[in-house]
């Protein structure tokens, strides 16, 4: 279907680079949201497009045969198919009046302070889509499930704040798992939420790895990210801290705020060569490329509304999140739970006749 135009704009012309820098170094910044660095970000000429999908079947089964001299050598294909991907525009405003550009004190800076704020809100929301597109259950091929206590199937794992949980071997096996149930495509990105790494930390059998190679602050000795990474062999771990007030708006003066995520997991093979469009990754995000002077992803206008005696201040951003291979990623959920009490171990002495 062709993309259709649309005439260009005062402030497509002109944007207002001040406002989008501003906005542009917030983003880096900030380091609570790791929307960014879950799936490779592949920016696009179109709003929708196809792309291939090759057929792993044929690139992993071994055709070679032997050819004698003077015949032919045994002939062999690769088959591929065709997806969609089709980009969303998300857009929030907020409007300046006359009346209170006239009426601020000169150290408010209105127009980098709206920014800012606008800001807050679009990696906000990009947080969230990211953890309802990649941490929902049905979404990838692979899904495991905590439990408190009992004897795991080969869909579940002991929960990682249980006494006797095996969070390296359980890993470990996903891992292996994957790699060779996919050809190759070992997972190399960890994604989890504060709460469960804050599990994984405290947790005897990690610390008892890396107790004697573990980092130091201060004197004392702690569980990094980076030596979990080391353990477990994989080239990454981001760990979500972005909260959210769930109240309703003018609810209460006093926020209450939620981490976005709680328990959910994330497991994948994600590709390094992020602009490769035929490299094989678990996930990635098609980022349209027709916004005009955005960066980071998104861009901030700034345009007059006479009818309203105002300046408008909106940021816009046109992507879209999707799964392209859904077996190079491995969901846990329930990763964490109330702790179970280990029974007391039974006296193995016998008593005296």
């Amino acid at each position: 279907m062709p993309i259709k135009s649309r005439p260009i704009t005062k402030s497509d012309a002109h944007v207002n680079t001040v406002l989008t820098s501003a906005s542009v170094c917030e983003v880096n910044t900030n380091q609570n949201y790791v929307h960014g660095s879950i799936s490779p970000i592949l920016p696009v000429p179109h709003t929708s497009d196809e792309y291939i999908v090759y057929n792993r079947s044929s690139w992993t089964r071994s055709q070679m045969q032997k050819r004698s001299p003077g015949t032919v050598a045994a002939e062999a294909n690769f088959d591929f198919s065709k997806d969609l991907f089709k980009c969303e525009q998300y857009a929030l405003l907020s409007r300046i009046t006359d009346e209170d550009r006239a009426n601020a004190d000169s150290v408010f800076e209105l127009d980098k302070n709206t920014s800012l704020f606008l800001t807050q809100q679009m990696l906000l929301f990009k947080e969230k889509k990211a953890c309802s597109d990649y941490f929902q259950p049905g979404v990838w091929a692979t899904e495991m499930e905590g439990i408190a206590s009992g004897t795991p199937n080969s869909n579940q794992f002991i929960q990682f704040n249980q006494a006797n949980s095996t969070p390296i071997e359980t890993m470990n096996n996903i891992l292996d798992n994957t790699e060779e149930k996919t050809g190759g495509f070992r997972p190399n990105s960890l994604t989890m939420p504060r709460r469960v790494f804050t599990a994984l930390k405290n947790n005897e059998e990690i610390i008892d790895r890396v107790k004697y190679n573990g980092a130091t602050k201060g004197g004392a000795s702690y569980v990094s990210a980076q030596a979990i990474a080391e353990l477990l062999e994989v080239d990454e771990i981001k760990i979500m801290n972005a909260t959210q007030n769930i109240e309703a708006e003018k609810a209460s003066d006093n926020p209450d705020l939620k981490f976005i995520n709680n328990d959910s997991m994330l497991l994948q093979y994600k590709s390094k060569a992020a602009t490769n469009s035929r490299i094989a990754t678990a996930c990635r995000t098609f980022q349209w490329k027709g916004l005009y002077g955005a960066k980071k992803g998104h861009r901030i206008l700034k345009f007059r509304n006479e009818e309203t005696h105002s300046d408008i201040i909106e940021i816009q951003s046109c992507f879209v999140n999707k799964v392209t291979c859904p077996d190079m990623g491995v969901l846990l959920t329930n990763c964490i739970g109330e702790k179970v009490a280990l029974a007391a171990p039974k006296d193995q002495t016998k008593k005296a006749a």
